[in-house]
């Protein structure tokens, strides 16, 4: 059975990832062109003309949705009659949120002109100027006398100073193709958008982005467009890639930490961090636990699991509660031991034997009296003939055990695991 569920979870892993994202592009193939897609699957384009056929791929683009020949112009396969083929000219890439999970598609937002139209994918931006008209990434656009936010206008913005507010994570290509990563923001002279929305109470000329959370002015810290209302924008710092802090408080990401000291305020590791009273542990994204009893004057990390202060030691975020901290030994990342007991994780193993408890492997353990699978003990599994094989099975001269448990009917002496 464990060998039929590895086998079902290798084909759909496979699957999964194999899956291309939902456009597939153009393909000239025995005189004619294609188009494929997860959606329609693979179709003839019987109008394109194979001479003049040009894809319009563009870097960073897994797969291109336009094309054209010296007649047409094509989206996804079909033709977009009210566009020119002679003027049809790609003018920015919008990578944002362009991602698929599982595949290794990139789908850009794509802002293109067509004789003397300006376009935001597929959408007319209505009267720009297409002489003067700038495409300038995030979505923003500009000609000599407004400012577009994809294809709506931005009312009252100022065109001359209109510019993108960036960060050392923004790519260019060119000089003209921004490939966005996670901002929205722009400012002129008077103001900052956020997804051409005016920001209430912005300050232009101390706006800065900090990173794909944070921005800030004078006045405000922003999280993606809205005020923090309780951060304090002269003293907000960027710590590293999860952790913020200002005068008052301490910040995971977007969360404020309760009861915790800001000046004292320090990164143990990936894991842990501490104040001046508390140690934490952070499990998983975004669950943050207090160490039970914890000093941060004292505290240390003795291994990927195990840390300790001066009176206690700890698994992970969980507080070993018998253990004697002068004699502790870790035997693996799931296992300890002092002069009196084993545990497993944070958990005491009954009656197991300190001084001969050893790893066997396969999550298999010893000691002079018992076998353990996880911490536990395997009742009627004979110790001096047990054998560990491998994919979580063991056997000894009576049974064949399966993630150390019995298999029913299972003969040891002839048992053999395939493949």
């Amino acid at each position: 059975m464990k060998i039929l569920y590895f086998m079902l979870f290798f084909l759909l892993s496979n699957l999964i990832f194999s899956l291309d994202c939902s456009v597939l592009g153009y393909e000239k193939k025995d005189g004619r062109v294609y188009y494929s897609s997860n959606r329609e699957g693979r179709i003839l384009i019987p109008e394109a003309d194979i001479s003049t056929f040009i894809s319009e791929d563009f870097v960073g683009a897994s797969h291109s949705r336009y094309a054209k020949d010296k007649k047409n112009v094509y989206f996804e396969g079909k033709i977009m009659g009210n566009l020119d083929a002679a003027t049809f000219r790609i003018l920015a890439l919008d990578f944002e949120h362009a991602g698929v999970w599982g595949t290794s598609c990139q789908i850009p937002d794509v802002t293109y002109v067509s004789k003397d139209s300006i376009y935001f994918e597929n959408n007319k931006i209505k009267n720009a100027d297409s002489k003067t008209f700038q495409a300038l990434g995030y979505g923003y656009s500009k000609d000599k006398s407004k400012v577009y936010y994809k294809e709506n206008e931005i009312a009252d913005a100022d065109a001359k100073s209109f510019v993108l507010v960036t960060d050392n994570n923004d790519i260019q290509k060119e000089g003209k193709m921004i490939f966005s990563l996670g901002h929205r923001y722009g400012k002129d002279k008077n103001n900052v958008y956020y997804k051409g929305e005016k920001l209430k109470n912005s300050d232009s000329k101390t706006f800065v982005v900090i990173d794909t959370i944070y921005s800030k002015d004078k006045n405000n810290v922003y999280n993606n467009g809205k005020i923090n209302e309780e951060t304090d924008s002269a003293t907000f710092q960027k710590i590293d890639s999860r952790f913020y802090k200002d005068k008052d408080n301490v910040y995971y990401f977007s969360r404020k930490l309760d009861k915790i000291n800001p000046a004292a305020f320090e990164i143990v590791s990936t894991e842990y961090f501490r104040d001046d009273s508390r140690v934490y542990y952070i499990k998983g994204y975004n669950e943050i636990r207090e160490l039970e009893n914890s000093n941060p004057e004292y505290f240390k990390i003795e291994s990927k699991n195990y840390s300790k202060d001066n009176i206690n030691f700890y698994y992970k975020d969980e507080k070993i509660s018998e253990a004697d901290i002068k004699t502790m030994n870790i035997i693996d990342d799931n296992y300890s031991k002092d002069k009196n007991n084993v545990y497993h994780l944070s958990k005491k193993i009954k009656n197991a034997d300190p001084k001969t408890f050893q790893a066997l492997g396969e999550n298999y353990y010893k000691d002079k009296n018992n076998i353990y699978w996880y911490g536990e003990k395997i009742k009627g599994a004979d110790l001096k003939t047990f054998e560990v094989l491998y994919w979580g099975y063991a056997r000894d001269k009576n049974r064949v055990y399966d993630s150390g448990r019995f298999i029913e009917g299972a003969d040891p002496k002839t048992f053999i695991i395939p493949g």
